[in-house]
């Protein structure tokens, strides 16, 4: 079992009968790859009626994509060939393997993926379901749902637990049990949705604690030491966007020139990069499907202007292209592990120098820190707290409930130092 890429030679045999290389013609290769953009694919077996079948996956965009496939196909195999095989014959085979076989858990999960689509994001679903086959299949994938009961649910979670994984880790496999046993309520297969009724994940009680999770951000000092250590000038315009935007990566990939209006100092926000269900990345809406217009900042204009020159002298450029990327299709955006890659080895250059630095990632860096720099700066002015948060929710694109639970510990720590201030009078 293996992810292997696509050679461009192919073996045939000379007409001595020997095995030699040749390379494949374009079309060929265009055939195999979806025209060179998917070249990564998976090789594995499987049995079926007591005998062990060789399986080829179809064609990936990237390595990542085709091992994620491979941990699918390994949990359920027949299931995984019987969504993804074009071939009649494999499904009909799997058809008898299953026949007489009351249905199970698993035997329902392809039709609420299906529903799953419809009503979320590709990415969000293959999410899903990434979780359903991981975490939620191995528990309970053969029971039957009408076995289901509040002590099952029960022991599920113990089983979980057990596996030492984050809370929100816990509560993401939780909810996709619960959307799962939803749709098949509404679909008439169960009466109840015992998942619901059991409740999601309780903190452990190691975790207890009076404190909350603190987030982590950078003040705009941590951030100006950050960016002396950078020398190239489209990660300087990359990193110092990101600041003073606060813009999640999918957003930032997806931005384009078009979305930019200068002489307004206006960036429109209205797209996001997203994980494709067949594989890559895709173009979508935003998370929360609002689009939104929000301010350039004064300290990120003229660097943003300066990359906007700096990227006219390309071939071919027009507003149409990605501000962080060399063109306007989907292969042409920025990659996300590009962009992780970058800030680690910043952080390990200065890591050099400072074994004290705070450590943060893309939405550490300019989410959380955007948005503690705009709520101590609102304050510093007088605004009221709740205003403050509006202004943020707005320019961040998410709800004002959202931003108080967030955040609501960079308000508290602030008056706390104040109010120790006051008692030293």
């Amino acid at each position: 079992m293996a992810v292997i890429q696509v050679k461009k030679y192919k073996i045939i045999k000379d007409k001595d009968g020997n095995k030699i290389k040749v390379q494949k013609t374009k079309e060929e290769w265009n055939r195999e790859t979806k025209n060179g953009t998917a070249t990564w694919y998976f090789y594995s077996r499987y049995k079926i009626n007591n005998k062990t079948k060789q399986y080829k996956s179809g064609v990936f965009t990237y390595q990542r994509n085709a091992k994620d496939e491979e941990s699918l196909f390994k949990v359920k195999p027949l299931e995984y060939i019987k969504t993804h095989s074009k071939r009649a014959k494999i499904n009909e085979l799997i058809d008898n393997d299953y026949k007489n076989n009351e249905k199970v858990l698993d035997d329902y999960y392809e039709d609420f993926f299906k529903y799953d689509r419809t009503i979320n994001k590709d990415s969000t679903a293959y999410d899903h379901k990434k979780n359903y086959y991981k975490h939620v299949s191995p528990i309970l994938g053969s029971i039957k749902p009408s076995k289901l009961d509040i002590s099952i649910i029960d022991k599920f979670h113990e089983e979980i637990s057990k596996k030492d994984l984050s809370h929100s880790t816990n509560i993401n496999i939780h909810s996709v049990l619960s959307k799962f046993l939803d749709f098949l309520k509404i679909k008439g297969v169960i009466d109840i949705n015992h998942a619901k009724v059991h409740g999601t994940f309780k903190h452990k009680i190691d975790e207890e604690t009076c404190e909350e999770k603190q987030i982590k951000y950078q003040t705009e000092e941590e951030f100006n030491y950050f960016m002396s250590f950078i020398e190239d000038n489209y990660w300087y315009a990359f990193f110092n966007f990101l600041f003073w935007h606060g813009l999640r990566k999918g957003e930032q990939q997806a931005l384009r020139w078009s979305d930019i209006n200068f002489n307004e100092r206006t960036i429109r926000i209205h797209n996001s990069i997203s994980k494709s269900i067949t594989g890559g990345v895709k173009i979508s809406s935003t998370k929360r499907q609002k689009d939104r217009t929000i301010s350039i900042a004064d300290k990120s204009y003229n660097v943003l202007k300066k990359h906007y020159e700096y990227m006219k002298n390309f071939d071919r450029f027009d507003n149409s292209w990605f501000v962080f990327g060399y063109g306007n299709t989907i292969n042409d955006i920025i990659a996300r592990n590009t962009i992780d890659r970058h800030i680690k080895n910043i952080y390990i250059e200065i890591s050099k120098k400072n074994k004290n630095i705070n450590r943060l990632t893309h939405h550490e860096f300019g989410r959380h820190s955007h948005a503690s720099y705009l709520l101590n700066k609102g304050l510093e002015e007088g605004f009221f707290r709740e205003e403050v948060y509006e202004i943020i929710a707005e320019r961040l694109g998410d709800t004002v409930e959202v931003i108080r639970q967030t955040y609501a510990h960079v308000y508290e720590s602030k008056y706390y130092e104040k109010t120790k201030s006051l008692l030293k009078i």
